[in-house]
């Protein structure tokens, strides 16, 4: 019984740390997958910043080459081609400050998705620390129960042993006693055998019927020789008689 119990519990912890690594491994793939995407929206924000500069740059250019046109000779066609390249390089800037917001606030969630990964990989790691721990006293729990089994049979049998010993002399006893009367009995009716008291093949208990019979005459003979005197006198007086 105890080595199913012991079975049933090491099947369920097995059980219990495959669930925990699917767990872990799905939580870890999760965190992966979310710091993958933030990564990928960091460098398409830091591509739109690329163009853009490369745009206000140009813009800038443009800017610049107006204004040497403008110094150069005045035009009201020049002077507005310089406002219209004014507001482009307006415009490009206050979309980089925009895309540099973006750019900052996408790199915080990259730092974050990044430290939420190394959480998962401590997690995973504590939980192969604590799996291995868990295998290793289980296994010891095995090895102390087979050693505290084994030492618990050795003084069972021990004491066992001993109840059964006291339980084999009594039972000893008792067979040696009746042995002992019936070699007695035995014994004695050899001895009447011999002695001629007891013919061979007769029962111990019953007495044999010739010797009933033998003392039933001897018995009788007695009983016929006590005669009183008074009955013999007669007879002698008779005889006498006849002499004379």
């Amino acid at each position: 019984m105890a080595t199913k119990a012991t079975k049933r519990t090491t099947r369920t912890s097995s059980g219990r740390r495959s669930a925990n690594r699917g767990r872990n491994r799905t939580a870890g793939q999760t965190v992966e997958q979310d710091l993958a995407q933030k990564e990928k929206a960091v460098q398409q924000v830091e591509r739109a910043i690329s163009g853009v500069e490369q745009k206000l740059a140009r813009a800038r250019e443009r800017v610049a080459e107006l204004r040497q046109r403008l110094a150069q000779k005045a035009s009201a066609a020049t002077r507005n081609a310089l406002a219209r390249a004014e507001d482009r390089v307006r415009e490009l800037r206050e979309e980089l400050a925009r895309l540099r917001g973006t750019l900052g606030a996408e790199k915080l969630e990259r730092r974050i998705a990044a430290i939420r990964q190394q959480i998962a990989e401590a997690e995973r790691k504590a939980q192969a620390t604590i799996a291995a721990a868990e295998e290793k006293l289980v296994a010891k729990a095995h090895a102390d129960l087979e050693k505290v089994r084994a030492r618990f049979e050795k003084r069972w049998l021990k004491e066992r042993r001993k109840k059964d010993a006291v339980k084999l002399r009594q039972v000893r006893r008792k067979v040696e006693a009746r042995l002992a009367e019936a070699r007695r009995r035995a014994e004695k009716m050899i001895e009447e055998i011999r002695s001629g008291k007891r013919r061979p093949g007769r029962p111990a208990k019953g007495a044999p019927k010739a010797d009933v019979r033998r003392r039933s005459a001897r018995a009788g003979g007695r009983r016929r020789r006590a005669v009183p005197a008074e009955n013999a006198r007669p007879t002698a007086e008779v005889t006498g008689g006849d002499e004379s």
